[in-house]
């Protein structure tokens, strides 16, 4: 789908496989997505030093991955949908993404938080969580547009380039 979506706007260098596995020239491509892919890697920097060497000076990277640093994550406690299960293997906070990213020899890295997520879940046994603080819930959206201002939204979402 996303091949196909792309070609329509004349790009046709699409890349669908295992981040692992990537296997490209170096100064290939102008941008690499990561959408909540690197949380689930088993070693992100060596896929972030792939995707730095694959793309062109100026290129850009980015990704999108949950705070650890949310305010969601804060009030969900050990019962945070993303911190009790096996899938999420690293999990990030805007100052570590920042930091990885800039060993790896990024510039120009933004990163910024949106939404405010109060779903739980327990892994064993595997079981949804009623949300902890129901009065919360009618205030949603409010707090979803005051979390936009902060670090502490429940997703990240970084931007980084290639230094010239």
């Amino acid at each position: 789908m996303a091949r196909t979506r792309l070609k329509t706007l004349g790009l046709d260098k699409v890349l669908d496989c295992p981040a692992e596995e990537m296997g490209t020239p170096d100064d290939y491509f102008d941008v690499v997505r990561l959408w909540d892919v690197i949380e689930h890697l088993q070693s992100p920097s060596m896929v972030l030093k792939a995707i730095h060497k694959s793309l062109r000076t100026g290129g850009h990277l980015r990704l999108s991955t949950t705070n650890f640093a949310s305010l969601s994550r804060m009030i969900n406690g050990p019962d945070w949908v993303y911190l009790n299960g096996s899938d999420h293997i690293f999990l990030f906070e805007p100052p570590t993404i920042r930091s990885l990213l800039t060993q790896m020899g990024f510039a120009s890295i933004r990163v910024r938080t949106r939404s405010f997520n109060l779903r739980r879940k327990r892994y064993h046994p595997e079981q949804d969580l009623s949300p902890r603080y129901h009065v919360l819930l009618p205030f949603r959206k409010i707090i979803d547009e005051l979390i936009r201002m902060s670090s502490y939204g429940h997703q990240m979402i970084v931007t980084a380039q290639k230094a010239e």
